[in-house]
């Protein structure tokens, strides 16, 4: 008898580990950068997800785009959620990403003239 409270017990906590876990709904941001080959990103810490965006600037940029809208309405927990994460690696990434260099069109200019 005490086996089966024991049990019982056991079987008790572990449903409660593994259904109490809150999942996120699906992300169409998210499901962009694992589909470039970042791989499962739920659980990564945002540095994790800023290291690989930086081998791959021009989705970080592209993701950035796509987070911008999301920012504005987001919910103040949002940051702790993968999208949001990932959208904070990829405003780092972006931010510090190189514009395209400017071309010279030859013209000089002197002071005074």
């Amino acid at each position: 008898m005490n086996d089966i409270r024991v049990l019982a017990g056991f079987a008790l906590i572990l449903f409660c580990l593994t259904g109490c876990n809150k999942s996120e709904p699906a992300s169409p941001i998210v499901q962009k950068v694992e589909a470039a080959g970042s791989g499962p990103l739920a659980g990564v810490p945002q540095d994790g997800m800023e290291q690989w965006l930086r081998q791959h600037r021009d989705v970080a940029k592209e993701v950035d785009g796509m987070c911008a809208p999301v920012r504005q309405s987001a919910k103040a927990d949002w940051g702790n959620t993968t999208e949001g994460r990932l959208c904070g690696a990829a405003r780092q990434v972006a931010f510090f990403t190189a514009p395209p260099a400017v071309t010279n069109s030859g013209k000089t200019y002197a002071p005074g003239k």
